[in-house]
């Protein structure tokens, strides 16, 4: 069994520690492959969306219990799964109206395939469809799938059989069961899922994080409560001892004995309980400045940013935020930054900042004008410019960034620029070193029409320094051109030899990074 590309492993371990950012990577990797499973297993789209949603937040639940040596990937597939035959066995979640609606159904059945036999799939019995999907499809051997289901390998064997046959008779009754066989098998891997599945997890795991933090709170209280009405009873009996006897006994000697060790374990509870809600809601300091600035319109002395506060700098003036466990923001002239309620996480409205953040434990998430600038790896410095018309230039110093838009991303290491027109969209990461006339035509092709002509000069003019421009484009460009865009990648920075070119011109998410992993290693 392979095990996970050293990107992936990072993911893991990141979405581990309870950085989000990791955990939704990990998502949108495998999104259309977990909905292929749960959409072909149940046949029902809106029930499979949320079976999906549903295998998301009982992985982050169990994220501690992934293994280095299985795949991220068939973990969850597994997951998946069982989950998928759980629901077909139980049936709980078709009763959820509610929760199937906003999937665009009630929970019953529905036609959806256009391919005949994935058709004539779903339209097979419960324990036929999925003997055909976890076998032929899922790859699981007959005595795995006996044993999902309770049953012998010879049951299961005539069930297949049978499935097999009553395809063919739906599909067309002169192709062999051969045929028919390897066309399910060639069926993809992955089906387009619905847009608010992953929106939806992140959110109930958030609500999920913060019931466990209330629910924490509140036996922290309790138990403070319960300490302090046993220590009130027993500076009560110790007084009624006094009153009889003017010298205590041993037994009464041990009872005062206890109180200097739960007034310590109850300051150990109080302590832990403020570092508990630090680490929730984090105190952004102005650490320095220059000159004056303004805290949400009014001229001010405060050294602290709270949710929702917006901070200006005027002409000569500068400040610098520190960030606890992310690092420094500095604000340059006429620049103006809001702090926004998620975790680490800010607003350049205008205005120039550096962002310091090398020795980072944590990401941080900058919002720009029409796109979202976050770590790709933790830690990273670099510059943003906002212009007087939202337009805004991205120059990074070391490490890797992430920018994404409603429509495209961009990932990038040091050494490149990326611009983002607020009309226009996000160009093309691309070498700070760049002969002008080739960013020219960069901007060309992705801001006026994708046009064939331009493609081809950006192209002959890329070199192995450009390869990072030509993975981001070959992402971008319409499928009619793609190909040319590998051809050259490739010769710059051939893909490793277990990619397929398949799966490239796909546009597989994990074949995709691993790509970008091997530029890395060879720049």
């Amino acid at each position: 069994m392979e095990q996970d590309n050293k990107f992936i492993r990072s993911l893991v371990q990141s979405a581990q520690s309870g950085k989000v950012v990791a955990l939704e990577e990990l998502y949108k990797m495998n999104l259309n492959r977990i909905y292929a499973i749960a959409l072909r297993t149940t046949a029902n789209k809106p029930l499979a969306a949320l079976l999906t949603q549903n295998t998301f937040i009982n992985a982050w639940q169990q994220l501690s219990r992934v293994r280095a040596e299985v795949p991220f990937a068939d973990w969850l597939k597994s997951m998946a799964i069982y989950d998928s035959l759980k629901e077909i066995r139980e049936g709980k979640l078709q009763k959820d109206k509610k929760a199937l609606k906003q999937f665009g159904g009630d929970g019953k059945s529905d036609k959806h395939f256009n391919d005949p036999v994935e058709k004539a799939i779903s339209e097979l019995p419960d324990k036929q469809r999925i003997a055909v999907v976890l076998h032929l499809i899922e790859k699981y051997s007959i005595a795995e799938i006996a044993d999902l289901q309770s049953s012998t390998k010879n049951k299961t064997d005539e069930v297949l059989a049978e499935a097999i046959e009553t395809i063919r008779k739906s599909v067309d009754e002169l192709k062999s069961d051969v045929e028919i066989i390897e066309h399910i098998k060639n069926l993809p891997k992955e089906i387009e899922s619905h847009y608010q599945i992953i929106p939806n997890a992140l959110e109930a795991i958030r609500e999920v994080k913060i019931e466990e933090f209330k629910e924490a709170e509140s036996a922290i209280e309790e138990k403070e409560k319960l300490e302090k009405e046993e220590e009130i009873e027993e500076i009560q009996e110790e007084k009624k001892e006094k009153e009889k006897k003017p010298e205590k006994t041993d037994k009464q000697k041990r009872k005062v004995n206890k109180k200097p060790i739960l007034i310590m374990l109850t300051v150990i509870l109080v302590i832990a309980a403020i570092y508990y809600v630090a680490s929730i809601t984090k105190v952004w300091t102005i650490s320095d400045h220059t000159g004056n600035y303004t805290l949400n319109n009014n001229a001010n002395t405060a050294t602290k940013l709270s949710n929702g506060d917006i901070l200006s700098t005027i002409s000569s003036s500068s400040v610098i935020i520190s960030i606890p466990d992310v690092g420094k923001i500095k604000l340059l002239e006429n620049t103006s930054l809001k702090r926004l309620d998620e975790d680490n996480a800010a607003q350049l409205i205008k205005g120039d900042v550096v962002v310091e953040n090398s020795g980072a434990l944590e990401n941080f998430q900058l919002q720009i004008p029409s796109a979202i600038i976050e770590d790709f790896y933790t830690g990273n410095n670099y510059n943003v410019s906002v212009d007087e018309e939202s337009s805004s230039l991205i120059k990074i110093s070391s490490g890797w960034l992430r920018v994404r838009t409603q429509l495209d991303e961009s990932i990038f290491p040091q050494g490149y620029e990326l611009k983002v027109n607020k009309e226009r969209g996000m160009g093309l990461p691309y070498s700070s070193d760049s002969d002008p006339a080739y960013v020219f035509q960069l901007d060309e092709y992705i801001f006026n029409g994708k046009k064939l002509n331009v493609l081809g000069i950006v192209l002959s003019k890329s070199t192995v320094k450009d390869a990072i421009t030509l993975w981001n484009l070959f992402k971008r460009v319409d499928e009619i051109q793609r190909d040319q865009v590998y051809t050259k990648l490739a010769e710059l920075v051939p893909p490793p030899s277990a990619l397929k070119k398949q799966e490239l011109l796909n546009l597989n998410p994990e074949a995709i990074q691993i790509w970008l992993e091997e530029i890395e290693w060879n720049m």
